[in-house]
């Protein structure tokens, strides 16, 4: 199943990834040039799933590319770093995300992961959930103890996703 995490530079996409795949944080920031991949097995109560997690460059000269990176995507988890204006500019993400029906004849889960909840004047995921109008969880990307948590966050939606096909 193709998982995608998309979002702007610096809310930790990558970061996200590696804590799902048990690697250790990466402190200093290093954009990612176009995409990574990684791949997880999860077991839920509707059986094994093969996650194909797909990390996409933030920065907007990726941007014409989302459309086929996209292509077959089954859950799309976008992140924001919780700042007022980082949640502002994540909505359009999510409103674009919206409006997109060439995802293969599938539709296509989003959520949205409220990372830096460590940081002082961020927004709680609550609130982040009322702007963006998704479901929403906070996450500390760079915190190993969140890692079941997210594993957890991506077995609810992957079961909410298989109960739709």
């Amino acid at each position: 199943m193709k998982v995608a995490f998309i979002g702007y530079p610096k809310v930790g996409k990558t970061s996200m990834i590696n804590l799902l795949l048990g690697k250790a944080p990466q402190l200093e920031y290093r954009p990612t040039i176009g995409l990574n991949f990684g791949q997880k097995m999860i077991k839920s109560m509707l059986g094994e799933h093969e996650l194909n997690l797909w990390d996409f460059g933030g920065q907007k000269n990726f941007w014409p590319m989302y459309n086929s990176y996209l292509l077959n995507t089954r859950l799309c988890i976008v992140v924001t770093d919780s700042t007022p204006t980082g949640v502002l500019k994540t909505k359009m993400i999510i409103d674009w995300l919206n409006k997109r029906d060439d995802n293969g004849g599938d539709k296509m889960r989003i959520i949205a992961l409220a990372n830096k909840q460590d940081l002082p004047g961020v927004m709680t995921a609550e609130r982040v959930a009322n702007v963006l109008r998704c479901d929403t969880y906070p996450v500390v990307a760079i915190d190993p103890l969140q890692r079941e948590n997210v594993i957890e966050i991506l077995k609810t939606n992957i079961e909410q996703v298989v109960k739709v096909e």
